[in-house]
């Protein structure tokens, strides 16, 4: 008879802990799971939203064999006709019939518009208009992520639980789409961002997490780590880690040193730079680069501009070192690093201007073509170790 009972008491705890892990209501429960042999850990170019304008020349010159960006939903919709005469879905469908790998984000871009009721009309419209995106883009897909910065794309006082409601909704369509098709891309939800940050680390985030750990279909998570110092790639995915299950996976579809760099747009450019090239002394970083997306310059001035700024110099292995941070988590899959510069023509950087023209691996806006072969160079630093990296791969 006691035997009988301790069985019953086994048996009603373990289907406890299984219910926890099901419904999501514990973030970490399914870290119990197991762990699987840990995949490739890569690292590839990322191109955002700029499929129409990337350079396939220039994706080869990198020696990457992922590429990654996002396709803008609200950019397409409600237009069936843009599915086969928009340039970015052309340009990305080609990636694949060149021999890339390839992940894509489906942006949700609601940051000046209202998250769609459940049930709804207008809810069923994106979804049936996704279905079309989706049969556009499927067979040419590696990897599809639901979302490209949900915590951002939003409205401040609707990242609560519609937030949750609406992405979770997507996830169960591509899903199903999935389970229609003859193709199995691994989804994920995402992208998280600033997690370093407690005051990222809110409520709603959770339950994203939660939904995407105790979804056993979901194959982990997207993260955006845009820092300060290099030790917070650690507290992002530290908090990351944690989150997710064991056989789940993390992809950082964005990285860089942007917040480190723009707390010295302020300063002087180096004393020896200024007169080398002639600049008046005075002259502020952010003066400069505004200077060279107005009129760029020969790459050895830009070289010097920078190799000769120690906040710059100092960080010139930041690709590297963070590869080496990314590959400490035995759930890291894949990292995409900025693929050029990005910025409007005739619009001033001021000092205020966020400095993402520092990070793309070629320098197209700021240096001119190289005069033999009319290409575009190089940016400094970067793209020796990203390739030392794609060797390291092998």
């Amino acid at each position: 008879m006691l035997s009988r009972f301790r069985f019953v008491i086994l048996f009603l705890f373990g289907f406890l802990l299984l219910s926890c892990s099901d419904n999501g209501s514990n973030a970490t429960a399914g870290n119990n799971k197991p762990p699987v042999e840990p995949p490739a850990q890569k690292v590839g170019v990322n191109v955002n939203g700029q499929f129409d304008v990337m350079k396939f020349e220039n994706i080869k010159r990198s020696g990457t064999t992922w590429v990654r960006g996002f396709l803008d939903f609200f950019q397409l919709y409600p237009d069936p006709n843009s599915l086969d005469t928009d340039k970015r879905i052309q340009n990305y469908l080609k990636l694949k019939d060149k021999g890339y790998k390839t992940i894509l984000n489906i942006k949700w871009n609601f940051s000046n518009k209202s998250f769609p009721d459940s049930v709804s009309s207008e809810m069923d419209d994106y979804k049936s208009y996704l279905n079309k995106l989706l049969n556009k883009v499927w067979n040419k897909t590696d990897i599809i992520v639901i979302g490209n910065e949900p915590f951002i794309e939003s409205k401040k006082n609707e990242r609560d639980e519609r937030l949750v409601s609406f992405y979770r909704q997507i996830a169960r369509a591509v899903k199903a789409y999935r389970d229609d098709s003859d193709k199995d891309v691994p989804i994920y939800v995402g992208a998280f961002n600033n997690l370093y940050l407690d005051g990222w680390r809110t409520q709603t985030a959770n339950k994203l997490f939660a939904f995407a750990n105790s979804t056993s279909w979901i194959a982990g998570v997207d993260t955006h780590i845009h820092h300060s110092n290099i030790d917070q790639i650690n507290d992002f995915l530290d908090y990351v880690n944690l989150r997710i299950r064991n056989d789940q996976r993390i992809l950082v579809t964005e990285f860089s040193l942007k917040d480190y760099f723009r707390t010295k747009m302020d300063e002087t450019i180096p004393t020896q730079f200024s007169s080398d090239y002639g600049l008046d002394p005075d002259t502020k970083n952010y003066q400069y680069l505004d200077s060279t997306l107005k009129n760029p310059v020969p790459r050895k001035q830009w070289v010097d501009f920078l190799s000769e700024n120690n906040w710059f110099e100092s960080h010139k292995k930041y690709v590297w070192n963070a590869y080496l941070r990314f590959k400490e988590y035995k759930k890291f899959h894949i990292a995409t690093y900025a693929l050029r510069q990005s910025y409007p023509f005739n619009k001033d950087f001021t000092s205020n201007t966020t400095p993402w023209i520092l990070n793309g691996l070629f320098a197209n806006r700021t240096v001119r073509p190289d005069t033999t072969t009319g290409q575009d160079q190089f940016n400094y630093a970067w793209i020796d170790d990203f390739q030392e990296i794609q060797n390291d791969q092998k």
